[in-house]
C-alpha cells in the first residue's frame, strides 16, 4: 500500500505517520480506502472520512491533516488514479412514453401505426446522448435506439470508456428527459427510467399507472416546454386530417386528432417543461 509521511509543522511536537491508500489506481466504478497513521486524529478534504471506502469518479488528490494529543498537526497528499480499464459498446435502458403507454407496462406500436414498421414490437426510434459527470456541456457520445413496446432499449455505442455519464433521452414530441444522477457505465449497465418520479432529474415524469412513470408529451417542436406553439403545429395537421408518421401524433395510433389534444392540453396546463442540471 502507498504511504506519504507527514511534513513537519511549527510545533515542539509533530504526529509520526503517514496518509494510507489501499490502493493508488483503481478502474472506475472500484471503491478505495484511505486513513491515516500516526497521530491520533484525522481530517480528510472533499469529504472523506477516514477509514471509510469511497468510490472516486475521477483521479482526485485528498489531503488529511492529523493531529496529535497536544494539538499539533501536519498534513499529506495522496493521489488516487482513476482508470477506465475497458470500453462498453452497449447499454440497456427502460423507459415509457406518456402519449404512447397503453396499460400494463406496454406501449403502442407507433411505428407499425404510423406506416413505416412493421414489427409488433418496435414503438419509436429514441436518440440516446451521453455526457461527462462533471461538465454537462460535453457530449461525450450519441447513438440512436428503437424503443421496444415493453419499454425497454439497447443502445450500441463505440469504444466508449467505462465511466460516470448523464444519460439524456430525446423523442420526436416528448420531453427530453435526464438521469437523476451521472450513472457508472460498464460493459453491462441498466438504467431505469420507469420505476420511481426520481430516476429522471428533477423527478420530471408522470404516474401513468401505480409504480410507472413514463416521459412527459406534447413537446412538439422540441424546445422544451409544452405550450401554444406546439399546439399550433397539432392544430394545422389535425385540420389537414394527417395521418403517418407526424410528432404530432401524440399517442401513436396514426391519426392526428382530438385524441392527441387531450395530451397537450394537459401538460400545458400545468406548465410542463424540461427539467436539466
Amino acid at each position: 500500500m502507498p504511504k506519504l509521511s507527514f511534513h513537519t509543522s511549527n510545533c515542539f511536537t509533530r504526529p509520526s505517520g503517514a496518509a494510507i491508500a489501499s490502493d493508488s489506481t483503481i478502474c472506475v466504478g472500484n471503491s478505495v480506502t484511505l486513513s491515516g497513521s500516526g497521530a491520533i486524529n484525522y481530517t480528510w478534504n472533499l469529504g472523506v472520512t477516514d477509514n471509510d471506502p469511497i468510490t472516486p469518479h475521477t483521479t482526485k488528490t485528498y489531503t488529511v491533516t492529523g493531529t496529535d494529543a497536544f494539538g499539533c498537526t501536519n498534513t499529506s497528499n495522496i493521489t488516487v488514479v482513476v482508470d477506465p480499464c475497458g470500453t462498453t459498446n452497449t447499454m440497456n435502458v427502460k423507459l415509457f412514453l406518456q402519449g404512447f403507454y397503453i396499460g400494463t407496462s406496454t406501449m403502442q406500436t407507433a411505428l407499425m401505426n404510423q406506416g413505416v414498421g412493421n414489427s409488433v414490437n418496435h414503438v419509436d426510434s429514441i436518440q440516446v446522448e451521453l455526457r461527462a459527470s462533471e461538465n454537462l456541456t460535453n457530449i461525450v457520445t450519441t447513438s440512436w435506439a428503437v424503443l421496444q413496446i415493453d419499454g425497454t432499449a439497447t443502445v450500441n455505442f463505440t469504444s466508449l470508456p467505462f465511466g460516470y455519464y448523464r444519460i439524456v433521452i430525446k423523442h420526436r414530441n416528448h420531453l427530453e428527459t435526464w438521469s437523476a444522477e451521472p450513472v457508472l457505465i460498464t460493459a453491462n449497465s441498466t438504467y431505469d427510467f420507469s420505476t420511481a418520479a426520481n430516476k429522471a432529474y428533477g423527478g420530471n415524469q408522470v404516474q401513468v399507472e401505480n409504480g410507472i412513470w413514463a416521459f412527459f408529451t406534447g413537446d412538439i417542436n422540441q424546445d422544451g416546454v409544452v405550450d401554444g406553439l406546439d399546439y399550433n403545429d397539432w392544430e394545422n395537421d389535425s385540420n389537414n386530417f394527417a395521418g403517418g408518421y407526424f410528432s404530432t401524433d401524440l399517442n401513436g395510433d396514426g391519426i392526428v386528432d382530438g385524441l392527441d389534444f387531450i395530451f397537450w392540453e394537459q401538460n400545458s396546463n400545468n406548465f410542463v417543461g424540461a427539467v436539466v442540471p
